[in-house]
């Protein structure tokens, strides 16, 4: 029967694993690999707390074997215990047969959730000398290495992680973050221009390019024909209910010098983001303020 609960839990079919692992448990209450598979079924359905139970519950039936650590862990990052969920991959660590990039890619992250860069460059560093070819680790690093402002180190893995996936649209779109940061307004330009390529339906992509068209310093860059055909993509594609993408819609009109849109639109996007992020909203505020005094706005930090 457990064979039958992992191909359900592998078609997806979690209620019918759960059953038949309740099941396996009942005859055999000492089967570790039933209390790790419930423990993921669990994990699928969003039922952590009965997850944890499971996962700790296969801990203690084979303390010495790596699976129950890091099932635990998945479990333990869910509910935010993330000091738990490190010294669980620790042990996931340290009972593995062979070095497993995986696990301090894993254990990596839970320390840049914990703004612990030094620690989260070390294991992410570990990881990419396992597994060379796994463009989210470099990604995961540059990250690191931007809460270090280590800003050079960052652009470095986004473009090796480029290299290793030409169309990582999420890879060039930080890029174009860090070189807009330095006014590096072409770079920037040709990796969002990279990005859209890639993913032409994405709506950050389309979101990034029509705000750097609408409020570029450097008026070579800006275009508010092409930045409102953007804008309008972005906010269909999120269905004209995200505040900081209608946000950019305004702009645009601003570029194009129809301020009287530009206020409807802006006053529409501080609506929306009552319930997105105050911070934006008391940028979009001062935006609007502008374009009640017929000002379009320019902008030297990037909207990624």
């Amino acid at each position: 029967m457990s064979y039958r609960a992992e191909a359900e839990y592998q078609d997806s079919e979690l209620g019918a694993a759960l059953q038949d692992l309740d099941e396996v448990i009942r005859h055999d209450p000492a089967n570790v690999d039933a209390y790790e598979e419930r423990a993921m079924a669990y994990y699928g359905t969003g039922w952590y707390e009965q997850a944890l139970t499971d996962a700790t519950q296969g801990v203690s039936l084979n303390p010495k074997k790596t699976d129950p650590y890091s099932n635990r862990a998945y479990v333990l990052v869910e509910l935010k215990q993330y000091d738990k969920a490190i010294a669980d991959l620790s042990d996931a660590i340290k009972y593995s047969p062979a070095k497993d990039g995986d696990l301090y890619s894993r254990r990596g992250l839970v320390y840049l959730s914990k703004h612990d860069y030094d620690h989260a460059i070390a294991d992410l560093t570990e990881a990419a000398k396992l597994d060379a070819n796994q463009a989210e680790i470099f990604k995961s690093r540059a990250s690191a290495y931007l809460g270090k402002k280590q800003n050079d180190l960052a652009i470095a893995d986004l473009t090796h992680a480029i290299q290793i996936n030409p169309k990582d649209t999420d890879a060039y779109l930080r890029r174009a973050n860090e070189y807009q940061n330095r006014q590096r307004y072409d770079l920037a330009l040709a990796d969002l221009n990279r990005a859209l390529e890639a993913s032409p339906d994405d709506s950050d992509a389309q979101n990034m390019l029509g705000w750097m068209m609408s409020t570029c310093p450097n008026p070579k860059f800006r275009n508010g024909k092409e930045a409102l055909a953007h804008a309008n993509k972005a906010c269909e594609f999120t269905s004209w209910n995200q505040g900081e993408i209608i946000d950019t819609l305004a702009a645009a009109f601003a570029e194009l010098g129809n301020f009287s849109q530009a206020a409807a639109w802006e006053q529409r996007a501080i609506t929306l983001m009552k319930s997105e992020n105050s911070e934006h909203q008391q940028d979009a505020a001062k935006r609007l303020e502008l374009y009640k005094a017929k000002q379009p706005y320019r902008d030297t930090h990037p909207k990624g």
